[in-house]
């Protein structure tokens, strides 16, 4: 039966160290006779030498340690740097993905509308002899469609021709600008004048695409008349 000297626990047979504290006197008693022994050695010049070839392995093995620390803290940073390179690059990826296919789908909306733009145009197209058969008081009022209030002749008198609808629906647009460029001129001048400006531009536009059978929309208003 043992106890320990240094907290007084129990120590069980066949145990040098204690379970508590975990001091060890068989193992101090150890470490001190290692340590007087070493410390003989360097009593004599050979003994000397000889610790001078231990510490100098010592050494070489602290070094040895850290370059094999370094290397692997090395490594570790540059697994991190290629994991982020990877999601970057699969962050560009999806995003160049995603751009791809609201570009694919952009361009399908316009060949749609460029395709439909086709067709009218080609119903209408003034380069051929059969491509405007309705009355010419139709196409006049088509063409007057673009003065103040006179879009409403063709939604009374010739509701069935397509073409002059098509430019009945384009003026009530300009009116509309019209109404909302007098009542800015009304509030501020100068944005008013150059709303007023766009006005007399986009009703050149409309009556030369009545006159020239074309049915395009008008700049910047047109657009919102199909949808």
């Amino acid at each position: 039966m043992a106890y320990c000297k240094k907290c007084g626990a129990y120590i069980p047979d066949g145990q040098s160290g204690c379970l508590a504290c975990g001091y060890d006197e068989a193992a101090e008693r150890k470490a001190a006779e290692e340590k007087r022994k070493r410390e003989e050695k360097r009593s004599t010049g050979f003994a000397a030498q000889e610790y001078e070839a231990e510490k100098a392995e010592m050494e070489r093995r602290r070094r040895a340690q850290n370059m094999e620390n370094e290397a692997r803290a090395r490594r570790t940073r540059d697994a991190e740097a290629q994991q982020r390179a990877n999601e970057r690059r699969r962050e560009y990826e999806r995003r160049r993905s995603a751009q791809q296919a609201q570009d694919r789908k952009w361009a399908e909306e316009e060949y749609q509308r460029r395709q439909s733009e086709y067709e009218r145009q080609r119903e209408y197209s003034s380069t051929s002899r059969n491509a405007y058969n309705q009355p010419m008081r139709h196409k006049a009022m088509a063409v007057m469609s673009y003065i103040s209030i006179f879009f409403i002749l063709p939604f009374l008198f010739c509701r069935d021709d397509a073409y002059a609808v098509y430019h009945a629906k384009q003026g009530v647009a300009l009116a509309v600008f019209g109404v909302i460029a007098d009542a800015l001129t009304a509030i501020l001048s100068p944005v008013g004048g150059i709303l007023s400006l766009m006005r007399v531009y986009i009703m050149i536009k409309g009556i030369m695409n009545a006159a020239q059978d074309r049915m395009e929309p008008l700049p910047i208003i047109g657009k919102y008349v199909d949808r």
